[in-house]
């Protein structure tokens, strides 16, 4: 989640552009990535991790953005299965 995080950056902090951000979104990933083990719905979890860590809403203006980390992210998960 982390790294699907980083390559999309969807906050725009250019960690990827900023060498030694690599672990930019590490903290935001790992709260999202226990919001799914609870069973929290990946938007769900997205949009309430990233508003506790940004500000309220911050990733409503996104949603392209937040239906491709998930589909990178389910994507992932379902190779890793296989």
């Amino acid at each position: 989640m982390s790294r699907l995080l980083y390559e999309q950056d969807p906050r725009n902090t250019c960690c990827r552009v900023n060498k030694g951000m690599e672990d930019e979104y590490d903290r935001v990933a790992g709260h999202i990535v226990q919001q799914l083990k609870f069973g929290i719905p990946f938007k769900t979890a997205f949009h309430d991790i990233f508003s506790f860590f940004w500000w309220n809403g911050c990733m409503i203006e996104n949603p392209f953005v937040v239906a491709i980390i998930e589909a990178q992210y389910y994507n992932h998960i379902i190779r890793q299965d296989v």
